[in-house]
Order: C-alpha cells, then structure tokens, then sequence
C-alpha cells in the first residue's frame, strides 16, 4: 500500500452572491442583507459601481451550519437597474460572535483581516479555514469557541493576538505557518485539549502566559533559534511539558539551566529527513514537447487513467503531433518521511506496514493497585525526545522468509507471527533489513531498523492509556478475562497456537497484537528496576564479568498461553538472549535515527 503524491493539477473556484434591494448605491457604512443565509454586508469603500465591504451575521440565531463566505457580493438598485459588485475583503468586529449554530465556516480568498472577537462564543464552531490571503487577525477572534478542534494560521499572519485561542477547549489540531513572527500573551489559554505544537523558526518573540492552563500540553518543538521568551510562558501548564529544539542549536544551549527552559525540562531533537518536493514543467522547441519533472513520470491519454512512463528521465523528450497526452508527477512515501506512516517492500513483494509514534511524554510501568502487578513495574515518567517507527503488526512467517530465507516458527503460516526467534535472531534480520533498504535507497542515512527500546514498546503499547491494557481497559478477571478477549490471543481463547496477526482490536495509534499472541524481544538487557533516565531510557550494560550471551534481555507482550496479567501493558519478563521459546518468542521491527 503507497500513498502517492501528485504534483501539476491545479483548480481554481470564484465565488460570488447577488442580491436585489431597492436601496441605491451602497454610501460607506450601509449595510446589504443576505435573508436567505442571515449574512450582512457593510460597505467600506465605493469607486463607481464597485467597492469593498466586510462581512458577518446578520442574525445570531439563525446563522446556523456550514457558512462559506462568498468572495464578492452583487446588489442590484431596482430603481436605476444597476448593479454593483462589492468585493468580501474582512469579516468585521464580532462577526459570528455568539452564533451557537455555526459547524464550519469557509473564508475565500479576497479577505485579508479577521476582526476582534469575530468567531467568539461560537461553541458549536469545529472548524474555520483560513486563507493565506489573511494578514491581520485581531485579539480573541477565537475566545469561547469551545468546540474548535482544528485550526491554521497561515504564515502571511504575522502576529498570533493577544487571547486568540482563550478557552478552545477542544483544539488539539494547530499549525502554524512559517511566517508567523510573534505570539502574544495568553493566546492559547486554557487549551485544554492541546497536546503537542510546533512553533515555526520564523517565531521570534513569545509572551507571558501563552500555553496557561494547557492542561494536557506534553510536547512543544520550537524549528528555530531560541525565542525571545516571557519568563512565565508555560504558567500552570503541567510539571511534564518537554521543550524540544533542534540538535546543537547554540542559542538554545546558551539559555537552557541545568536541563531546563522556563522551568521545564529542554531536549535536542533531530527532525528526520524531509520529503523531496515533486515539481514538473514543460516547454517546446517547436518539434518536441519538453517535460522536466522530479518524482516518478506519468502520462494518460485522457487525465483519468495513468501509466509510468517506462525509462523516463528528466528532462523527458515526446515529438508533437496529432496525439493528445497529459503528463503528471508522482512521488512514493515508500521512503522514510517523518510524521507519516510507511510501507516497506520486501524481496519477493512482501510488505512490512509501519506506524509512526511522535516524541513525548508517557506514564511508564503500573499503578499500585492494578490486578496482577508485580513489584518491579513502578510507575514513573518518562521522556522520549526522538520520534520512531514500530511495525503495525508482530513479524510475520512470510517476513521473516522474505529477509532470512528461513522460518523457524513451530505453528506454519504465513500470516502468523514468527516465533522460536532469539534475541540473535531479530537483531540479525533488523540488520539484514537495514542493509537492504540502504542498498535500495529507501533508508536515509543516519537511521536504522532495530528492535525498539523497552520504553519505546511501552509507549507504542499504551497509546496514551494508563491503564492495564491499551483499549483504555483494566483486568476484571486474572483468569478468563473479557477485556483481553477484545485485545490479544491468550490462554482462554487461542486454542493453545498463534494467530495471524490483525484479527484483534487495535489501539489509538493503530498497532495490533501488543497484548498476547507472541512474546516480543525489546532492545533492553534486563534489570529487576528501571534505568535512572527518565530520558530516553535505555536497558542496563552487561555486569561486569558476565558474558553478552548470558546477560538477560527484556521481553514483552505476553502470548497465547499465558493467563491475563502477563499481557498487561506493564508486564516485563526476562530471557537470555540465545533462547527461542517454545513457539512463543516474536517481536516487532523498529525505525529510528541510528545512535
């Protein structure tokens, strides 16, 4: 499965409401009434028979739905039988204020400024899409809207106002463009739902109180030099928040304190590779059409179905004539693109499915009084500073043969999880994938397929839970047990084998199997307590004196003959490396900037 990107198709839609009044020619400050969709229109300028106006609701009550904002308005003096054309240029002071009914509202791409408390107390409001054509956005355009979960600001606004964002409960979804220069005090307090932003490199100065009361807030990743920041930006936001910043930044490590920024813990982040752009233009010589392109080649004799050109470089060559041809570019996030999930083709076009999983914060081990837990799963926070892939499923039969040209598994199918596999053993084929996704050119240097850390499971896992397992569920029973019946395959419900891999009820992030089926080796030697880093924490080195070959290594998962409470989240069992389980030991595939 590849998600392709295309470039070189392009749409471009006008819009435009015509009403009829007996009014003349709109004077500055007159109003035109919308009584079909309850909008007003007031009058900014006038030249002849056009003109400017802004645009809001006419009726609170009855603005209600899906608004799309024309980006020109008509109105016709019945009197004279002229008609003037208004172009929509900014939605004015408290335009939608208080319009509970509102759900979405489209902005065209005349308007250039959004007025002071335009969508305020608007609590129904999910969405609003901003063009890049808007420059100004004034304060608290967004207070109160409780219900906005999703929202960009295009980097042609410079500033982010004071109190914009002030009581959006719901947002969790924001980007900010690059261009965006300064965010001013309180602009996203009491966003309650905001896990992780990214402040763009353009960003240069940050008020007081911006993030105050982000309860939730775990994650901010600042692309650029340090900023010039208020003390108290992350007032009473949670003790946990982590500041990432780009790797060896000088004006970062100048300000940072004993591992901290603004009172709260600082760490390097190395952003992955970025994707390529996928470009395509075309010109002629009067006897050839000259197409120069980036990606993958496609053309069609038609625009709806498509081929590969076969052996096409850039620039590619076609005599014209007669013949009708579209020409497009195409590009596969086959590659490692970070913040997007991956599919690997392995020999014999068998595909490995990965799931990308974002740096951030985590409740590790379990509760004292959860059901089946064992002493040396004490709950602590940790830090993960460095996003990762980890395979969507446990290693199949069929991937495992496809690298190491072997299957060891005592129950046989291809679509079962591979197991009697050592800790030797899935290192080795990580090894083997990453030589042959590097001989490919499909791995960037710098980054690896590796067994992920314990930590780096445990998160996977939990999804976000903090409970005993990741479907946001606890153990009723530590025999037969309901919940685990929903999640994994294991002692009162496999039928004493494995099962292929994806029948069960994934998590939040979209991973199966990680309750039951087949143990999974971790990276991780085993200790009987937690590494002391609570960043980035890798397992224990071998004690000194004891031989690689007999220093224990964690495993996880739990499998299909093993009762309830060692298929928690929390559970961690040890083995020696060179063990291969009884048709119980797995694992899965991690991706991640090599150490």
């Amino acid at each position: 499965m590849k998600n392709l990107k295309l470039s070189g198709v392009f749409c471009l839609i006008a819009s435009c409401m015509m009403f009829s009044a007996s009014q003349s020619q709109g004077a500055v400050g007159d109003n035109i009434i919308d009584k079909e969709n309850f909008l007003r229109y007031t009058v900014l300028t006038e030249d002849g028979t056009t003109g400017t106006v802004e645009a809001g609701s006419s009726d609170w009550r009855y603005t209600t739905g899906d608004v799309i904002i024309p980006s020109s308005v008509t109105n016709k003096d019945e009197g004279t039988g002229i008609t003037y054309t208004y172009r929509v240029t900014a939605l004015r002071r408290s335009a939608f204020s208080g319009c509970i009914n509102i759900t979405k509202v489209v902005i065209p791409d005349s308007v250039t400024s959004i007025g002071e408390s335009a969508f305020s107390s608007t609590r129904n409001l999910t969405t609003v899409e901003i063009p890049d054509s808007v420059t100004s956005i004034e304060p608290a355009a967004f207070y109160g809207a409780r219900g906005l979960s999703s929202i960009k600001v295009p980097g042609s606004v410079t500033v982010i106002p004071f109190q914009l964002f002030w009581e959006c409960y719901a947002l969790t979804d924001v980007e900010i463009g690059n261009g965006v220069t300064t965010i001013e005090e309180s602009a996203f307090y009491l966003c309650e739902s905001l896990a992780t932003l990214t402040i763009p490199a353009s960003v240069t100065s940050i008020a007081d109180r911006v993030f105050c009361y982000c309860k939730n807030l775990t994650s901010v990743y600042y692309e650029g030099d340090v900023p010039d920041a208020g003390t108290y930006i992350y007032s009473s936001a949670p003790e946990t928040l982590v500041t990432y910043y780009p790797t060896g930044n000088a004006s970062w490590k100048a300000e940072i304190k004993d591992g901290l920024w603004r009172s709260r813990t600082a760490a390097e982040c190395t952003p992955g590779p970025q994707p390529s752009e996928i470009t395509i233009s075309c010109k002629t010589d009067g006897t050839n059409f000259i197409v120069s392109y980036t990606g993958t080649l496609y053309q069609s004799e038609d625009s709806v179905n498509w081929m590969e050109v076969p052996n096409a470089t850039s620039p590619y060559q076609v005599k014209m004539g007669n013949k009708k041809l579209f020409f497009c570019a195409k590009g596969e996030s086959g590659d490692i693109v970070p913040g997007e999930n991956i599919t690997i083709s392995l020999p014999g076009n068998v595909a490995m499915e990965m799931i990308r999983i974002e740096p951030g914060t985590f409740m590790m081990g379990s509760p004292t009084d959860e059901l089946g837990r064992y002493s040396f799963e004490t709950q602590h926070g940790v830090i993960l500073t460095k996003g990762y892939w980890l395979g969507k499923f446990e290693v199949t039969q069929a991937q495992y043969e496809a690298v190491m040209g072997k299957n060891p598994s005592n129950f046989k199918g291809a679509d079962l999880p591979v197991e009697r596999v050592s800790w030797y053993d899935a290192t080795e084929f990580c090894k083997k994938l990453t030589e042959i996704e590097k001989e490919a050119g499909r791995l960037p240097d710098g980054y690896e397929y590796t067994l992920p850390t314990e930590a780096q499971w445990e998160c996977a896992c939990r999804a976000g839970t903090t409970t005993a397992l990741n479907s946001g569920k606890n153990l009723s029973d530590a025999e037969e047990c309901p919940e685990v019946d929903e999640v994994g395959w294991y002692k009162y419900n496999s039928d004493d084998k494995t099962h292929p891999v994806g029948q069960k009820q994934p998590n939040a992030w979209g991973l199966y199997d990680m309750h039951g089926n087949v143990f999974e080796w971790v990276l991780d030697r085993y200790a009987p307590f937690y590494p002391d880093s609570a960043i980035d924490p890798k397992g224990s080195d071998a004690p000194e004196g004891v031989s690689d070959s007999i220093s224990k290594r964690v495993i996880r998962s739990g499998d299909w003959s093993v009762a309830p409470p060692l298929c928690r989240s929390a559970y961690r069992y040890s083995e020696l490396p060179t063990a291969a389980g009884a048709g119980s030991y797995g694992f899965r595939v991690a991706c991640h900037p090599a150490e």
